[in-house]
């Protein structure tokens, strides 16, 4: 294994603990165990504050200012309580959140895509990159990925359920995409369990997300981004051979989002036509990552694939048409 994947993957792992919430586990244990140490120090302190060493020739007595000793207590004891506080904030408090019924979904909105946006997160810094070749790479970061999963998705995917399982009131629609989140979550489950299962046709649930983004409340200034966004995707695609453009997932409703979706049918119906096109899409992608500071994630589908296409499109919730 190369020096550079070691460093890569030893930067990865790091990266998630410090940015993983249960990475406090370790901050109060370290100060659990510091504020411990010190109240067991004090005992030691008060042993020494009566010793005395006593021969034929001589008496020696060692003897330590009360004050000494009384701070060393006093901030044991504070760390201690602090550890504990620390404790109750990251676990307790935060379970009793979990456990919060809500009358709608509406209302479980702030909750949900908390949780998401954390899954997200993970999946973005630690999901296997598809575009990689090297079969080396490609191992090392399916073990972070593991990881990842078991220790961070799969307890956000178990509150995500247990918040929609409580909502007794949903309509049609809702009904139907909640359940999709439900089946994604419990195959999801089995598969990271047991390791050999395919839950491909379980995968996240695109909908879910657009269905929770779709009740997040959007900024006047989100709004003005967008708007410049596919003014400037019209522009530059205008001059290609495509039949429509669309944009949809979570920058529509995100605006700390920086990834977006873009869903785009050809006219293209020949060999030449469709690698033409998709040379000129792989320029804009560039051009709008270096101008825009946007990451487009175009789904791209041709004329031979229309009915691909319409399957892939009913299936999204919300979309914007660009063109």
């Amino acid at each position: 294994m190369s020096q550079d994947l070691v460093l890569k993957q030893i930067l990865l792992t790091k990266l998630n603990n410090v940015l993983n919430p249960n990475y406090v586990n370790k901050i109060i244990l370290l100060t659990f165990t510091l504020g411990a140490t010190l109240i067991g120090k004090n005992l030691l302190i008060e042993l020494l504050l009566s010793l005395e060493l006593i021969t034929r020739d001589f008496v020696l007595k060692v003897q330590l200012s009360d004050g000494a000793s009384t701070t060393v207590f006093y901030v044991g004891v504070l760390l201690v309580l602090v550890s504990l506080w620390l404790f109750y904030k990251a676990h307790l408090e935060q379970r009793d959140k979990s456990r919060k019924q809500f009358g709608s979904l509406k209302k479980a909105i702030p909750t949900l895509i908390k949780l998401m946006e954390e899954n997200e997160r993970v999946f973005k810094e630690c999901g296997p990159n598809s575009s990689q070749h090297n079969q080396e790479e490609l191992r090392m970061e399916f073990s972070v990925w593991d990881n990842a999963k078991l220790e961070i998705i799969l307890p956000n995917n178990a509150k995500i359920y247990q918040i929609i399982s409580t909502i007794k009131r949903f309509t049609p629609v809702e009904k139907r995409i909640i359940d999709k989140m439900k089946s994604h979550i419990e195959h999801f489950k089995v598969h990271v369990e047991k390791g050999d299962i395919d839950y491909s046709n379980h995968q996240f649930p695109q909908e879910f997300a657009d269905l929770i983004y779709s009740y997040k409340k959007i900024s006047k200034a989100h709004l003005r981004r967008k708007e410049k966004l596919s003014g400037w995707l019209q522009s530059e695609l205008s001059g290609l051979d495509l039949e429509s453009v669309y944009l949809f997932g979570s920058f529509l409703y995100n605006e700390n989002y920086h990834d977006v979706d873009v869903l785009i049918k050809t006219n293209s119906s020949t060999f030449v036509g469709i690698k033409e096109v998709a040379n000129q899409l792989k320029g804009i992608v560039d051009k709008c990552k270096t101008e825009k500071g946007e990451n487009l994630h175009l789904s791209v589908f041709s004329e031979i694939e229309k009915e691909s296409f319409l399957s892939f499109k009913s299936k999204i919730k919300n979309l914007e048409q660009v063109i």
